[in-house]
């Protein structure tokens, strides 16, 4: 018998079951709660507890993938939220669904001051680290610097807004850059437009 902690989606639960079937992480499943069927993700394989489990009653063909779980996890510890909340704020992939890293070289330059070079230079020996200055004063040059170099060694990017309402703004900005790569992501996108993201 396998025992896991399943995480209740869009729920701040976090529960203990059993199952006969081992189960990756990130693996969608479905559980009782008080007599009702819910879905949840699994968190983790854990050792048998002191407490009697119920049974997880199902295992879907949906999972989240590492990366979505990494960045559920950096929510719910930024935002004070639990993992189950967070991983509500994503769509789930299904088996069929294959990742697929894309090679791209990114051709459009960012000119950088001395200044601005340096604060680069810095951030990139430096992990992590707070970049501090006034509005205008060229932050967002050295992010899209440094998200490149990132793009470059086949890894991923995220560029965090403090306001919805900014967005439209800085998309055109990465875009210029990035071109179709940028993906955008908040509250007020339908689920249509979050799936076709996804796909």
């Amino acid at each position: 018998m396998y025992y896991y902690e399943v995480a209740l989606l869009s729920s701040p639960l976090l529960l203990t079951y059993q199952s006969k079937e081992l189960i990756q992480t990130g693996q969608v499943v479905e559980v009782l709660v008080r007599g009702h069927l819910r879905k949840g993700v699994v968190i983790a394989q854990v050792p048998k507890p002191s407490f009697d489990c119920i049974e997880i009653q199902n295992t879907t063909f949906f999972f989240y993938a590492s990366w979505q779980m990494e960045v559920a996890k950096f929510i719910a510890t930024y935002y004070v939220s639990s993992i189950g909340e967070a991983l509500g704020l994503f769509i789930p992939f299904t088996k069929s669904q294959e990742t697929k890293w894309l090679e791209h070289s990114y051709t459009k330059s960012v000119q950088l001051s001395l200044k601005q070079q340096e604060a680069l230079e810095f951030l990139q020996n430096h992990s992590p680290a707070l970049l501090f200055g006034q509005t205008g004063s060229g932050k967002t040059e050295i992010y899209i610097e440094f998200m490149q170099k990132v793009l470059q060694q086949q890894k991923r990017a995220i560029f965090l807004m403090p306001e919805i309402s900014l967005t439209p703004q800085m998309q055109k900005r990465l875009e210029a850059v990035f071109g179709e790569d940028v993906i955008i992501w908040h509250s007020r996108l339908t689920k249509k437009q979050k799936e076709i993201n996804l796909a």
